[in-house]
């Protein structure tokens, strides 16, 4: 009996976008594996050519330490390369609103904040660069930004390659919700959702979490 020929594919996970899920939905399951959870989601069709970790070294010694211990683990594995952004302070803008959206003053003010800087920018880049180059037969993205819809959309309808989204949700929000976008173009039946049974079965043996504030 010939043995099938598994295709190529390579993981992007949106760092952020996963801690934020499991710390709002899933705090006491972030000890995550996310070599164990892809590989279980995807099933034995696919060889993982490699995963792809992108996130931003977050500010504060507790937290920060926090990250590293996760980072650490997984950089244990030889198919996780992560990839670090950083986070800037900038200043924007705007109008103070109500909890309805409606202005409470005319006057502008002015607030500092942290942004995440780079990581999307590379994760987008990587994803049209490594279909490009062949290094794949098939991508799959861990993320529900809509940002990513368009180098998604190139993959699929321009290099004509399956593109897989793996969501971090705890609904089908269809195209009403943050993700719908990416729904629509990688379309229902290429969506892996993320559920609990999931990241049970996916977490590391000994603590390494990512934890911030």
């Amino acid at each position: 009996m010939v043995a099938k020929i598994k295709k190529r594919i390579i993981v992007y996970i949106d760092g952020l976008n996963l801690f934020y899920f499991l710390r709002n939905h899933h705090p006491h399951l972030m000890q995550l594996d996310v070599f164990r959870l892809v590989e279980n989601l995807l099933g034995g069709d696919y060889e993982i050519v490699r995963i792809n970790y992108y996130t931003a070294e977050v500010v504060g010694a507790k937290q920060r330490r926090s990250q590293a211990a996760y980072l650490a683990a997984l950089r244990k594995h030889p198919k996780i390369k992560i990839h670090l952004g950083e986070f800037k302070i900038v200043t924007k803008e705007g109008i103070l609103i109500d909890s309805a959206g409606k202005p409470i003053s005319s006057s502008t003010v002015r607030i500092k904040v942290r942004e995440e800087k780079e990581t999307d920018v590379n994760m987008a880049s990587h994803i049209v660069w490594n279909v490009a180059a062949g290094e794949c037969d098939a991508v799959a993205v861990l993320t529900n930004d809509s940002d990513f819809t368009e180098s998604l959309r190139l993959v699929k309808e321009e290099a004509k390659k399956p593109v897989w989204l793996i969501s971090p949700t705890i609904w089908d929000s269809g195209h009403l919700g943050p993700h719908g976008k990416l729904v629509n173009v990688v379309t229902p039946a290429f969506v892996k959702r993320i559920r609990r049974q999931h990241l049970a079965k996916a977490q590391f043996p000994r603590p390494a979490t990512d934890k911030r504030k």
